[in-house]
């Protein structure tokens, strides 16, 4: 009688637990959609033409955008909309004469008689004239000397007239001419603080170029040096061999400010994939001791991101090793370069945690502090994705990089305790795992990344079908049985981070912009689930 009880109570347990799990899903897309008509209430949104013409360009709406700007430079021409009309107008144009197929939704192209008839107006100052002439006449390359000459003339100014610098400077850019474009975009971006942007583009130029003796008169400048990006201070430090200078560099890139929002979501994310590894380490059958280690690999994970810049600086400042959008090159960067580096440097932070979890022997803990460790650096991460890569590329990676970082971390965390333990037989293994994470870690950023492979980045989720396989079967084997409410916990993080993404891009772009935005990101979440179902099953 004992086990048909037993049955009827595991089974009720079950269905409880999946009724719960199924209300917290509808809360969290009741709350998504709420958040989102929030946004999106009139009112709530910059209403200046630029703003709005950002937002539909960003939806790939440039015949919206194009009309939007003409229409409110019939109301009024300032430079920055002269400029958006234009930077506009000459995509507009490239796509219309590309074919139909690659045409903008909504198209709409101003014709050039007209753009004529504008540069004619009476209300037109003679200096918005001469720069929107200019940059008309770069965007097709086809300056003339006596033009140049006279926003040559702007530019030298004192104090500059506001735009010029930043458009010679972008037009020397776009020929080639690294160190004129640095110069003037310095100059702008010095002279007029709203345009910092301008400064830190130069400064970016001449470390591509690697023209580290112009970066040195820089530093040397006191009115310069204060200007400098953290980043690159730290770079010029390790090539002078200043090691006190690099520890400023270090410190002040650690403490920079974070967007709060960016900040958010890390934390959001962060806090999911938590409580997802704290179940899957099981760690409520011995919460006094693997709370506080479990706890410990995940702040260790968030300081391993340290020494990653420390070796980020001295590849790119020693070895001149960066992305140069050639496919080979760059996949020896991304594998060597950027794979290598940060598996290593997760591997190092996780070494403190070895000899407790060699006492302890037990192989899920192993797993889920390596995972832990990788989660921890994920979420130190992921603020930069949101802050400075593109809004696609940016929530591709916060979807998918959380569980990539925890597989490979963990993988490879497994791996080392093996060696530790039977170095004779386990040796080969490790190295065979770190070739292994190096390889996948580096062929998911390459499909992310390389321009020669541009539109191919839904490549990048067959590394989640290699290594959610490879992860999920080492999880099973370590835990010898099912872990009570692992896929419940499991679909709650993804859910969450799915709702909580797709406020954060509705923010920037609306509603179907977000739904474009996040569709790569979202097919890798897929693939993991569906690869975690499949091998909850089999366990």
């Amino acid at each position: 009688m004992a086990i048909p009880v037993g049955r009827l109570l595991a089974s009720s347990l079950w269905r409880a637990g999946r009724r719960a799990l199924t209300v917290q899903i509808v809360v969290a897309l009741l709350v998504t959609v709420l958040a989102t008509l929030w946004l999106e209430r009139p009112g709530r949104h910059d209403t200046s033409a630029l703003a709005r013409a950002e937002a539909l360009q960003q939806k790939g709406n440039l015949g919206g955008a194009e009309r939007l700007l003409w229409t409110s430079l019939s109301e009024g021409v300032t430079v920055p909309l002269l400029l958006a009309f234009l930077d506009n107008h000459h995509h507009q144009r490239v796509l219309t004469e590309s074919g139909p197929t690659l045409r903008s939704n909504d198209a709409f192209l101003v014709a050039e008689v007209e753009i004529d008839g504008l540069f004619s107006r009476i209300d037109l100052t003679e200096d918005v004239q001469l720069l929107g002439l200019f940059w008309r006449a770069a965007l097709q390359k086809q300056v003339p000397e006596t033009l140049r000459q006279r926003v040559v003339a702007l530019a030298a100014r004192e104090p500059p007239t506001p735009f010029a610098n930043h458009l010679l400077g972008n037009e020397a850019r776009r020929n080639g001419r690294l160190i004129e474009a640095a110069t003037r975009l310095e100059r702008e971006g010095l002279h007029f603080p709203e345009r910092a942007d301008d400064f830190r583009l130069a400064m970016r130029i001449l470390v591509m170029a690697e023209l580290w003796d112009e970066i040195g008169e820089r530093m040397k400048n006191p009115a310069v040096a204060p200007h400098m990006p953290p980043a690159l201070r730290y770079g010029y430090a390790v090539r002078t061999k200043d090691v006190r200078g690099a520890v400023r560099a270090i410190v002040e890139i650690a403490l920079e400010r974070r967007p709060p929002a960016a900040l958010a979501m890390a934390a959001i994310s962060g806090a999911m994939w938590l409580l997802f590894l704290l179940r899957l380490g099981r760690v409520r059958e011995q919460l006094s001791s693997r709370l506080p280690l479990f706890l410990a690999a995940f702040v260790l994970g968030i300081v391993s991101v340290l020494p990653t810049l420390v070796v980020v600086g001295l590849e790119e400042s020693l070895l001149g090793f960066r992305e140069r959008g050639e496919l080979v090159s760059d996949f020896i960067f991304f594998t060597v370069g950027v794979g290598l580096r940060e598996e290593l440097c997760k591997l190092l932070l996780f070494l403190p945690l070895l000899p407790i979890l060699r006492a302890r022997g037990n192989r899920l803990e192993v797993l889920a502090c390596g995972a832990l460790v990788g989660l921890g650096f994920a979420t130190e991460e992921n603020v930069q994705y949101l802050q400075h890569g593109g809004l696609t590329t940016g929530l591709s990676r916060f979807l998918t990089a959380n569980f990539l970082h925890m597989a490979l971390s963990g993988l490879l965390a497994l791996a080392a305790f093996d060696a530790l333990r039977d170095q004779r037989g386990d040796a080969p293994t490790f190295s065979r795992t770190l070739l292994t994470v190096t390889a996948l870690h580096g062929a998911y950023d390459l499909f992310l990344s390389s321009r020669d492979l541009d539109g191919l980045g839904f490549l990048s989720m067959t590394i989640f079908i290699i290594l959610t396989r490879l992860f999920l079967r080492e999880v099973t084997a370590a835990a010898r049985g099912p872990t009570p409410g692992l896929l419940r916990q499991f679909a709650r993080a993804v859910v969450v981070v799915a709702c909580a993404s797709f406020v954060y891009a509705s923010s920037f772009v609306g509603p179907a912009g977000a739904a474009l935005a996040l569709a790569q990101g979202m097919l890798g979440l897929v693939l993991i689930v569906v690869m975690f179902v499949q091998e909850m099953r089999a366990a």
